[in-house]
């Protein structure tokens, strides 16, 4: 996969701060609390001492199918958890600041039932994507900060769809990790008046893992006797990711 972008921002999770997410995540030129690590690394200069500030919630997909012939399916709700863990600290008369946030910036679960009208093309799908980001940053001078963090992600994904009839199904799982990073700029002339930008890497995951094949048993006849097959799982390793670069800026 070269080219998912487009994959990337379907299953992107912006919201990574209540206050941030109040104000329509217009952040990246306040970046005033430890949520900063995400939206704007450079904005933790404005941090005084060790803070520390978390929080989570869930997000479900409700998606209903109705077919040409009238046929109609829905999806079965598939909770994802987005937990936001950010700490921040300062040392007393330097210019430097550390931070460190771990967030899930994707994530997407849905679940169909067994007989629904596409299970040969997926029955059930799930990513789950994990970031560690440390971070410093540097303020410059007084109202001008900049500041550079690392990404380590890790990413797990699951598929599965039908074969033939009700009851098969195939399933794909594999994990994986990659590595990017982040960066900022906080400048602010005025007291009422600050200017931010910031970036976030593309990041591209391979995936290794497993694959299943559940069948209704059937008998095979072999040189030993009748031998009933009910489930097998090779090994597979597969390529895929997300990548999906992030730039924003903002004033205020």
């Amino acid at each position: 996969m070269r080219d998912v972008s487009r994959a990337g921002s379907a299953i992107h999770i912006v919201d990574q701060d209540a206050a941030a997410t109040a104000r329509g995540n217009a952040f990246t030129a306040t970046a005033d609390n430890t949520s900063a690590i995400y939206y704007n690394p450079a904005g933790i200069t404005q941090l005084k001492g060790v803070q520390f500030r978390g929080g989570a919630y869930s997000v479900s997909i409700r998606a209903d199918y109705e077919g040409a012939n009238g046929a109609h399916t829905g999806n079965r709700s598939r909770e994802t958890g987005v937990p936001q863990l950010f700490a921040t600290w300062t040392p007393e008369n330097s210019p430097l600041s550390f931070g460190l946030g771990v967030y899930a910036p994707y994530g997407l679960g849905l679940k169909y039932p067994d007989n629904t009208l596409f299970r040969t093309a997926v029955k059930s799908a799930r990513i789950e994507y994990l970031t560690v980001n440390p971070v410093v940053a540097w303020q410059v001078m007084p109202g001008l900060s900049l500041g550079v963090g690392a990404t380590i992600n890790y990413a797990e994904a699951e598929l599965s769809r039908g074969i033939f009839q009700e009851g098969d199904e195939f399933k794909l799982r594999g994990t994986g990790t990659a590595y990017g990073f982040n960066a900022g700029v906080l400048w602010q002339p005025a007291e009422r008046h600050s200017f931010g930008i910031r970036y976030h890497s593309g990041t591209e995951a391979e995936l290794s893992g497993h694959t299943s094949v559940r069948t209704k048993p059937f008998t095979v006849a072999t040189p030993l006797g009748p031998f009933q097959v009910r489930q097998y799982r090779p090994d597979l390793s597969a390529g895929g990711g997300a990548r999906h670069r992030r730039a924003a800026g903002g004033f205020r």
